[in-house]
């Protein structure tokens, strides 16, 4: 996740110096930086909320094949 959320603030910063604020695709790369720095938020504060301790057990989904926090 922090990978994919430093690519796309890099890609966002090339955009913005290239196209300006008020390009569409600036906004929809910026709304989509917010929307998972906001997940990142919640699922930091919740697992926190859920393993005081930072005991945290990973497992493995069928459906989409990602790790995930339970």
């Amino acid at each position: 996740m922090s990978r994919h959320l430093n690519n796309l603030q890099r890609l966002w910063s090339k955009l913005q110096r290239r196209y300006g604020n008020d390009d569409a695709l600036v906004l929809e790369v910026k709304r989509e930086i917010d929307a998972l720095e906001a997940g990142a938020n919640i699922r930091t504060s919740t697992s926190r909320d859920k393993f005081p301790c930072g005991a945290q057990t990973l497992t493995m989904h069928k459906t989409n094949e990602r790790l995930a926090v339970q």
